[in-house]
């Protein structure tokens, strides 16, 4: 059976119907997505601390299963109103991983299940 990762400082997570993270028995951490708010579950008004944001509370998670970065394999983003030629999430996507190059996949998407959330990232 998973084990669920908890943090005590990710917004709403005790009342959620699933776990913001579990770890497989195989050691394979399965994150749900992340959107980019803060600890009280405010979305910023701009995209940019937004994306910050996400990476932040993905980092969060990683870090209280024991893992690392570098051990990210695969990663989906997923962008509302996503405009090719304004890639605002990119540079962000460099810092957060450095050297390491996991797979990704950019979804585009019409909407989100919370209308505040612009952008959200699922490893």
């Amino acid at each position: 059976m998973p084990k669920t990762v908890e943090t005590v400082d990710l917004s709403h997570t005790a009342s959620l119907y699933y776990g913001p993270a579990t770890i497989s028995p195989g050691k394979v951490l399965h994150i749900s997505g992340q959107p980019g708010n803060t600890v009280d579950g405010k979305v910023p008004s701009d995209y940019e601390s937004q994306i910050h944001l996400c990476r932040f509370n993905l980092r969060k998670l990683i870090i209280a299963a024991g893992a690392d970065i570098k051990d990210i394999a695969k990663l989906n983003v997923y962008i509302v109103n996503y405009d090719v030629q304004n890639r605002k999430h990119s540079r962000p996507l460099q810092r957060f991983f450095g050297k390491h190059r996991p797979a990704q996949t950019l979804v585009p998407a019409p909407k989100l299940a919370v209308p505040e959330w612009p952008s959200k990232s699922m490893l």
